[in-house]
């Protein structure tokens, strides 16, 4: 769980970036290029204790929903970077859409994980 959660928090941190930048440097992306970054991502947490990503992953959220809350662009526009194989082909995101796909839709990507996790747990 801890590995998920780090993983779900590092991809809210990259949109906030992108955000932040407007734009991003990273990509376009690759089947290859994402699970090379989500491999460096595991890299760069794994040997944090759940403590530390638990408040990594609280401070992340926090900055999140006070990053939308004080947007002045539209959530409905495309943000100035373009489509990739995160879009499964479509055409370029909103900004709504996209800060969803890092954020509360990923959670649901692994909800398998999440779910077997918290099973084990009772």
């Amino acid at each position: 769980m801890k590995d998920v959660l780090a993983h779900v928090t590092s991809w809210e941190r990259l949109c906030l970036k992108w955000i932040a930048r407007g734009g991003r440097d990273e990509g376009p992306f690759t089947e290859e290029s994402l699970d090379a970054l989500n491999a460096s991502m595991y890299s760069a947490h794994r040997d944090q204790t759940l403590d530390a990503i638990r408040s990594e992953s609280r401070r992340s959220y926090e900055t999140l929903v006070a990053t939308i809350e004080a947007l002045t662009s539209d959530l409905d526009a495309s943000p100035p970077w373009g489509g990739d194989v995160l879009t499964d082909g479509r055409a370029t995101p909103t900004l709504g859409e996209t800060i969803r796909a890092n954020s509360d839709e990923h959670y649901c990507d692994h909800i398998d994980q999440i779910s077997a996790w918290l099973a084990g747990k009772r």
